[in-house]
């Protein structure tokens, strides 16, 4: 799924992006892509903790796409640049 970068090199990446716009449209790619896999996993989760670590999962892949989705709207990159983006 991806490890948790320490906060100043998640900033330093969010900073890098608002100034890439083909970095922002891989990196929405990619949550895509973890968000795609979180669903999957919460849906083959079987016992108590798995379902909670999937939740989990879930709730931060969404919680990055929302952010990225954000961050493009303000860069003032349409839907379709970032499906287009997607395509390969």
């Amino acid at each position: 799924m991806g490890r948790i970068e320490p906060k100043h090199q998640e900033l330093e990446k969010l900073e890098e992006l608002e100034m890439d716009q083909d970095l922002l449209m891989l990196e929405f790619k990619k949550s895509r892509e973890q968000l795609k896999q979180a669903h999957e996993y919460f849906n083959f989760a079987l016992d108590h903790d798995q379902i909670d670590h999937a939740i989990f999962m879930l709730n931060a892949a969404e919680k990055r796409f929302d952010m990225l989705y954000k961050l493009a709207k303000k860069m003032q990159i349409s839907i379709t640049q970032l499906q287009e983006g997607n395509q390969s």
